[in-house]
């Protein structure tokens, strides 16, 4: 997922100011580069993220890409 993609669905989630706090740390990491839009909207949907620091927002996130791959009824989200 390029970097347009992950800031347009931060905004529509009205997370565009975690998104502006974060983003260079996004592009870093390469926390989005393999994964699909719907894995970031399926964790944008269950989680609020608001008041994490970027060290637990990227933990929840791989722990949450990591379980939802061995769920037999998820989705795999790789590109």
């Amino acid at each position: 997922m390029n970097a347009q993609q992950v800031e347009d669905i931060f905004d529509f989630y009205g997370l565009s100011p975690i998104y502006n706090q974060f983003r260079y740390r996004f592009e870093v990491f390469g926390l989005f580069d393999s994964i699909s839009t719907e894995l970031l909207e399926d964790f944008l949907d269950t989680y609020t993220i608001e008041a994490l620091t970027f060290q637990e927002f990227h933990f929840l996130f791989l722990s949450f890409k990591h379980i939802y791959a061995q769920l037999p009824f998820a989705h795999h989200y790789s590109n």
